[in-house]
């Protein structure tokens, strides 16, 4: 009997599960569940499949007749195809960049993101190890954030936290709470340019991101 294909998710059923943890998990996992360095890794795993999504949104705007499994043998990675063109973080950042769905700083923003995330997850044993501080988080947010930024203001809630059993949230290093914040804001954007590039109303040409400018 020969192996079973495995399924996978339809487009929109990752994009629900996105979505879902951003809700549910992703406070959990940079405050309480992960180390500094595995902070990092997972906040910018939800960031480079947020940029997943709002390419997949331009590239079914710009072309009525591109189909699933195309954007998916694009950006998805399998046993058949192992380094999809656009599968990494750094080539969905030039992408979004090209085609004028962000602007500049936030470009430098995502990109400097990554190099953080790089050193951290490659670094030596016997070399420097690199930290996440509230200086390099700040500058980060500094290039990320486009006019007032403040917690739950925007799609996701980033109000309210509750802590597992037995944790007090004084014990937690502050410069977690402002890596999540960082985190929250380029969620937030990225989102808001994907809605906008799927609204029915959207008739225009102009760049998504303008929906950010102060």
């Amino acid at each position: 009997m020969g192996k079973q294909k495995r399924h996978r998710k339809s487009a929109t059923e990752r994009r629900s599960d996105w979505q879902s943890e951003i809700d549910d998990e992703l406070k959990q996992e940079i405050l309480f569940a992960e180390s500094e360095r595995g902070a990092v890794l997972v906040g910018t795993a939800f960031i480079e499949e947020g940029l997943e999504h709002v390419l997949r949104a331009a590239f079914s705007s710009l072309c009525e007749t591109i189909d699933e499994e195309y954007l998916n043998n694009l950006m998805l990675t399998s046993s058949r195809n192992p380094n999809p063109p656009l599968g990494s973080f750094a080539v969905r950042t030039k992408i979004a960049y090209a085609i004028g769905l962000i602007d500049q700083k936030f470009r430098q923003g995502l990109d400097e993101l990554r190099l953080l995330r790089n050193s951290l997850a490659h670094r030596s044993r016997d070399g420097p190890r690199p930290q996440l501080t509230h200086e390099n988080v700040n500058a980060l947010i500094a290039l990320v954030v486009s006019g007032p930024a403040k917690a739950g203001a925007g799609v996701y809630e980033l109000g309210k936290v509750e802590a597992p059993d037995g944790t007090d949230l004084h014990d937690i290093d502050p410069v977690r709470y402002k890596f999540l914040f960082l985190v929250w804001i380029i969620l937030d954007r990225l989102t808001k340019i994907e809605q906008h590039l799927i609204s029915p109303s959207n008739q225009s040409h102009s760049s998504p991101d303008a929906i950010d400018s102060p």
